[in-house]
C-alpha cells in the first residue's frame, strides 16, 4: 500500500506538469488530500476502501493529461477509444475478503459501463467530454486490477449477504429515495443516492452480491446524510464479523458521519443476511420496459 500511494503521488504530479484542463485542476488538490486520509487510516479495510476514490481520480487525470489531442478531435478520440475498449470486458479472479471482492466488482462494472457510454457521449457532446468519461472508465479498470493483484488468498468464514435480502432492501431504499425526491424535486440531493442504487442493481443482476451490498450501504449513507440525520432510534455495532463489519466499525468512529453509520448503515448491513428473503430472488420484478436517454450515473 505504501508503494502504491507513492506511485499515485508521482503520477498526480506528472499529470499536473503535463497540463490539465482548467475544470480538472481543483481535483488534483482534492485527490492529494484524500491520499493523506488513506495514510492516516487505521485498518487495512479502511485504507483500501478510502484508496478507491483518489486512485480512480488520479488515474483519470493521468489519462486525460496523456491524451490531450483526443480532447480536441473526434477522430483522435475514437482512435483512443478503439485502442482501450477491448480491455474492459476482462474479468479477473479476486481472492480474499468480501470487501475486496465488492471493491473489485463495483470498479469493474462501472468501468465497463462508462467505457461503453463514453463513445456516444463524445460524439454527441464533445470529444473532450467523452475522453473524460473514458478516462474515468480506465481509472476504474485499473483500480479493479489493483485489487485483484493484492497478495492475499485468505477467505475465512465471512458470511455472505443474500441476493434476495439485497433486492428487498434496495426496493425499500428506493421508495425512501423517491419520497425524499418528492420533498425537494429541484434540489438534486437524491442524485448520489440514485446513482448507487442503480449500480447496486446492475451488480446484483450480474450475480455480484458483494458489490451490490457495498453500493447499497453507500446509498443508505448518502440518503441519511441528505435527510439531515439518522432514521433509526439507536446506534449499534454489526452483529456479523468480517471485512464489511470491520469497515463499518472504523467508519462509525468518523467524526462527521459516524453516528449515521452506526444508526442507519449498520442495521441495513445486518438485514442483508436474512435467508428468509430468498437467496435466488429476482432483483427486477416489474414487467415494464422503459427506455431512457440519459448518462449512466446521473
Amino acid at each position: 500500500m505504501t508503494r502504491e500511494l507513492a506511485r499515485l503521488d508521482r503520477d498526480l504530479k506528472v499529470a499536473e506538469a503535463n497540463g490539465l484542463p482548467s475544470f480538472l485542476v481543483p481535483l488534483a488538490k482534492r485527490h492529494r488530500a484524500a491520499l493523506d486520509e488513506v495514510r492516516a487510516s487505521a485498518s487495512p479495510e479502511l485504507k483500501l476502501y478510502r484508496l478507491r476514490d483518489p486512485f480512480i481520480g488520479i488515474e483519470t487525470l493521468r489519462f486525460v493529461a496523456s491524451h490531450g489531442a483526443a480532447s480536441q478531435n473526434l477522430a483522435a478520440f475514437e482512435s483512443v477509444w478503439n485502442d482501450e475498449r477491448r480491455t474492459f470486458d476482462a474479468i479477473e479472479p479476486v481472492h480474499g475478503t468480501a470487501l475486496r471482492r465488492a471493491l473489485y466488482q463495483s470498479a469493474a462494472n462501472r468501468g465497463r459501463v462508462l467505457a461503453l457510454a463514453s463513445l456516444p457521449y463524445g460524439r454527441t457532446s464533445a470529444p473532450g467530454e467523452g475522453l473524460f468519461y473514458l478516462a474515468e472508465a480506465e481509472g476504474n479498470r485499473l483500480f479493479a486490477h489493483f485489487v485483484a493483484s493484492l497478495d492475499d488468498t485468505s477467505v475465512g468464514d465471512e458470511p455472505a449477504a443474500t441476493r434476495g435480502a439485497i433486492a428487498t432492501a434496495a426496493d425499500a431504499l428506493e421508495r425512501e429515495t423517491l419520497a425524499a425526491y418528492d420533498r425537494q424535486p429541484t434540489g438534486k440531493t437524491t442524485i448520489p443516492v440514485s446513482v448507487r442504487l442503480k449500480e447496486s442493481r446492475e451488480l446484483l443482476a450480474r450475480g455480484w452480491a458483494d458489490g451490490a451490498a457495498l453500493l447499497l450501504l453507500e446509498a443508505r449513507l448518502e440518503l441519511s446524510r441528505r435527510n439531515g440525520g439518522t432514521t433509526h432510534a439507536t446506534a449499534s455495532a454489526p452483529r456479523h464479523d468480517g471485512s464489511f463489519a470491520s469497515l463499518l466499525g472504523e467508519l462509525s468512529r468518523d467524526q462527521k458521519s459516524g453516528q449515521i453509520v452506526s444508526a442507519d448503515v449498520v442495521p441495513l448491513f445486518d438485514s442483508l443476511f436474512d435467508a428468509g428473503s430468498g437467496a435466488d430472488a429476482i432483483p427486477f420484478k416489474a414487467p415494464v420496459v422503459v427506455t431512457l436517454v440519459r448518462w449512466p450515473y446521473t
